[in-house]
């Protein structure tokens, strides 16, 4: 267990062969540091299910489900959305704080927030690396408009000397890729979990859904993970880059 002092990150992988591939890589990554197989992170394995029965009715019933989707698809969507909920849960059940719910792909590579990083004065969760996109629409999210618009953004936050934390400003962009969230306080969780409980919608990709209902109210930079699937992925077939400091990179580019 980490010393009180240091912030826990809840790992979620699931219990398949490309889950197993994906922690072999943090394990590798963790020997080269000269870490413990489990370095930084916790498992708790019993919230990793594969199994749709096993799912809440309240997800399964308000997932959304388009015609082109297909059902192992519609699983998996339900699946992460599951153990995401679950770890929240365990968050608030236990009082916990200072908790990062990180996904298989994202690598601490500044190891100074782990040890340091703890925020006590915000009041809600911090984004700790994602990728920022167009505030409204998909087909006008264009590399074009990224680097137009976008990147002036990033590079505002480059200039604060003092502060590594950013509101964040849902009407300039939106973020995608819920790899890792910082929640400060339990609190932070619960305001998440009585929002799904309260929520008439239907439900979408974890990410999707916590970004449009604007859950997430800061943003960390630098970005304290690099997320980095390396073409090992529960959902899609082709690799899709490095995605650090809130925008992809192609790999092998950083």
């Amino acid at each position: 267990m980490p010393c009180e002092k240091h912030i826990r990150i809840f790992l979620m992988s699931m219990d398949t062969e490309t889950g197993k591939q994906r922690r072999d890589k943090i394990h590798k990554w963790n020997k080269n540091q000269g870490l413990k197989e489990g370095g930084f992170y916790e498992r708790y394995a019993e919230y990793a299910i594969t199994d749709i029965n096993l799912v809440c009715d309240r997800i399964k019933n308000k997932m959304k489900k388009p015609y082109n989707l297909k059902e192992d698809i519609w699983n998996k969507k339900c699946l992460h959305f599951q153990h995401y909920i679950s770890l929240l849960q365990k968050i608030v059940d236990e009082k916990l704080n200072h908790i990062v719910i990180c996904e298989d792909d994202a690598i601490l590579i500044h190891w100074g927030f782990y040890y340091y990083g703890r925020v006590e004065n915000l009041d809600g969760p911090i984004i700790l690396g994602s990728k920022l996109h167009h505030p409204t629409s998909w087909k006008l999210d264009t590399k074009k408009y990224f680097d137009e618009n976008i990147s002036p953004c990033i590079d505002e936050f480059t200039k604060s000397e003092n502060n590594n934390i950013h509101n964040f400003n849902y009407n300039k962009y939106r973020w995608s890729c819920s790899a890792c969230i910082y929640y400060p306080h339990w609190e932070d969780a619960k305001k998440i979990l009585d929002f799904y409980n309260n929520d008439k919608k239907q439900l979408t990709w974890l990410d999707l859904w916590m970004s449009k209902n604007k859950l997430i109210k800061y943003l960390y930079y630098p970005s304290v993970f690099e997320i980095n699937d390396d073409g090992l992925s529960q959902l899609n077939t082709s690799a899709g880059g490095v995605i650090y400091n809130y925008k992809i990179h192609n790999y092998g580019t950083l």
